[in-house]
């Protein structure tokens, strides 16, 4: 038993109107509630963008520089990975390590000139360290306030 066909015209009419309200939606609706990108936001991701070309690398002996991710318009994110730490390194090692790299990355920007961007506009540095097998091994941020 056959069953009966729709009509092609009310099949072309729900498409036109269903295509219509998406495009409409999506032209119109969208962008008055999304948030538009600041020209610092936009500045802040193409070079971040460039900065990304170059990782995975390895910045010194056993620290390989992953990726960069901006958050928001206050705050990048560097991921790093310590390739000789693993989930059998003893925790002293691994506090005694975050210690020092909080202390060192603290001193360049408060102190190296090519930081000084990020200090004359606030901007926080987040560091995401990862062991070699991937896994978080801790975090912390680096701004104007330390």
């Amino acid at each position: 038993m056959e069953q009966p066909k729709k009509p092609i015209g009310k099949q072309l009419l729900i498409f036109v109107v269903t295509f219509g309200l998406a495009f409409f939606g999506t032209k119109y609706v969208l962008p008055s509630i999304l948030p538009k990108q600041t020209h610092q936001e936009k500045m802040m991701r193409t070079q971040i963008d460039e900065f990304n070309k170059k990782f995975p690398m390895e910045i010194e002996p056993g620290v390989r520089a992953e990726n960069i991710e901006f958050i928001d318009v206050r705050t990048v994110q560097y991921n790093m990975t310590l390739m000789e730490i693993d989930k059998n390194s003893p925790k002293v090692l691994v506090e005694s390590l975050k210690k020092l790299a909080m202390s060192n990355t603290q001193k360049y920007y408060n102190e190296n000139p090519t930081m000084k961007a990020f200090r004359d506009n606030k901007i926080t540095v987040r560091y995401f360290v990862m062991d070699a097998d991937g896994k978080q091994l801790f975090q912390f941020d680096i701004n104007n306030s330390k």
